[in-house]
């Protein structure tokens, strides 16, 4: 019989934790799972490590020569009999109701194709350093996916239909971010959630790819979010020099805007109007986010001077992602002149 839960992990050198994934995936109180490990060109005891491994629901696959984190996945997922397939990256580890909790929660949640969770932090030794935590409902994730990653690769549970659509499969072309690529696209066709308990422990240590080639997954992570920002925005691509700012800006709004800053604020005001469009996202959900960012645009030091200013049309800008932000926050002189604009430029 097929198991219900198909668990994909892809290895290289790992041999000093790997011992602590597979244990931690052995002892979860779902025991319905097969574990797929795929051993990418291994050069040091990751063999010898699965060697000692004598649980039944191990299936391994060895690549004789490196293929890359994204095509040794798509090796496993070929494999996979489980009505839902799980991640775990080889140096992490999930704690014990990792797998039942997300499974029940797909379960009572049939519209939701893909389910992730918060997650600790921890050091090369071991030890707890925090916790992180992910947007949970499907509006604020679709809202952070523009920008970053809004998931933890080892949290991941999807349904295996989704991975079985065409062109759903990690991307063996990009060297990084292949599952924010890959969660991006599935995105299109179902809806997603975080669950907010910690359900996975992520390893940060120097060999890791985030910590070795942090520059060029950035850069990477930027074409991407640039790729969904062009779709979303009528296919205009965006000069990547602004998708990294914006990207800078999700993670901390600026004291002080400059007139260099207007190209972004004006794709962002875009993506404002355009994401509360979208057909899987909640109105409300997307009203509140757009006033939240409409709201912070408005009032930073350097916006609101070029409120005001003859020949700048951020505040047009703003009143077509809010005008409930300039009626309510802005001079009446100002929410006059905006009127006019937006007025003779629609016919209205």
């Amino acid at each position: 019989m097929s198991p219900q839960v198909s668990i994909v992990m892809a290895v290289r050198d790992g041999a000093r934790y790997l011992p602590q994934a597979l244990d931690s995936l052995f002892r979860q109180s779902l025991s319905d799972f097969e574990l797929i490990v795929v051993d990418d060109g291994s050069r040091d005891g990751t063999r010898a490590v699965l060697d000692g491994c004598s649980d039944s629901r191990l299936v391994r696959l060895c690549n004789s020569q490196p293929e890359g984190l994204g095509a040794a996945l798509n090796r496993g997922i070929e494999l996979c009999r489980g009505e839902f397939v799980a991640r775990q990256d080889a140096d992490d580890w999930s704690l014990p109701e990792r797998l039942a909790e997300q499974l029940d929660y797909l379960r009572a949640h049939p519209e939701v194709g893909l389910v992730g969770s918060a997650y600790h932090t921890c050091d090369e030794d071991g030890r707890l350093l925090g916790v992180c935590r992910q947007p949970e409902t499907n509006t604020a994730i679709r809202w952070q996916m523009l920008f970053h990653n809004a998931f933890c690769h080892s949290s991941v549970l999807v349904r295996r239909g989704l991975l079985g659509c065409a062109g759903a499969r990690y991307d063996p072309s990009l060297s990084y971010s292949q599952d924010y690529d890959l969660w991006a696209r599935l995105l299109e066709r179902t809806r997603a959630a975080n669950l907010a308990a910690p359900l996975v422990v992520f390893r940060v240590h120097d060999a890791s790819a985030s910590s070795k080639y942090s520059a060029a997954q950035q850069r990477i992570a930027s074409e991407i979010a640039a790729r969904q920002i062009a779709r979303l925005v009528d296919d205009r691509p965006p000069a990547l020099e602004t998708v990294s700012l914006l990207r800078q800006w999700f993670q901390a709004w600026p004291s002080v805007l400059g007139e260099e800053d207007l190209p972004a604020c004006r794709l962002l005001v875009e993506m404002l109007v355009a994401f509360s469009r979208q057909p899987l996202v909640d109105p409300a959900a997307a009203g509140k986010l757009r006033r939240q960012w409409v709201a912070a645009l408005g009032s930073t030091p350097g916006a609101r001077g070029a409120l005001s200013r003859p020949g700048v049309t951020l505040l047009s800008w703003l009143v077509r992602a809010d005008p409930v932000y300039v009626l309510t926050r802005g001079p009446r002189s100002v929410a006059r002149r905006a009127w006019r604009r937006v007025g003779s430029s629609t016919g209205g």
